[in-house]
């Protein structure tokens, strides 16, 4: 076996490797694949959306409204017992991004939350509105964007920034929970 020495071509063998190893990294990162950024305390977030939704921006923002910061279990449920049209449309967002914290980061829904969701406008498609009279008009129909970001809780910020006994009592509880169980039976109930 040789010995590595200045008179040689290329850096020593412990440190091409390491500088393939580094490559190989940034190679994954530009595919896509997810990297810890190397900050551990950071809290992760994932996001995603659904275009061209057909109902009003008024109408989905009344739901997005309803499921805004509560944790994701609790936001399935609200959306489980709400009588509005569109609560599968919302409940499937959701689903997507939860699907995607399990696959990128391995985050169970007790250890998310609903930390954004809006709506933005969509096309609006002109069609003809019957009028008396032998009038006509335009009926304007609007489509809709949902974005979701589903965020990880902080339980320790939570837990001191609680009001009550009891909020905390709860807090710990849903902590406890997430650590005995990492996985979650999330949606038992089909939507669609």
């Amino acid at each position: 076996m040789k010995k590595w020495s200045a008179a040689t071509r290329g850096p020593p063998p412990q440190e091409a490797e390491q500088e393939q190893e580094g490559e190989v990294q940034q190679k994954q990162l530009a595919l896509g694949d997810v990297w810890s950024s190397g900050n551990e305390g950071d809290l992760r977030e994932i996001t995603t959306g659904l275009k061209e939704i057909r109902v009003s921006p008024w109408n989905l923002n009344l739901l997005a409204k309803l499921v805004r910061g509560l944790p994701v279990v609790e936001a399935n449920a609200q959306l489980l017992f709400c009588k509005k049209k569109h609560t599968t449309t919302v409940a499937k967002a959701i689903q997507n991004a939860l699907n995607l914290a399990d696959m990128r980061y391995g985050l169970a829904a007790e250890e998310l939350e609903v930390g954004e969701i809006f709506v933005t406008k969509g096309k609006v498609v002109k069609r003809l509105r019957i009028m008396g009279r032998g009038r006509a008009g335009i009926a304007r129909r609007k489509w809709s964007h949902l974005n979701v970001t589903l965020r990880e809780i902080d339980f320790d910020k939570q837990l001191k920034a609680a009001p009550s006994r009891n909020r905390r009592e709860k807090l710990m509880a849903r902590k406890d929970e997430v650590g005995v169980c990492g996985t979650s039976l999330f949606f038992s109930v089909s939507f669609w």
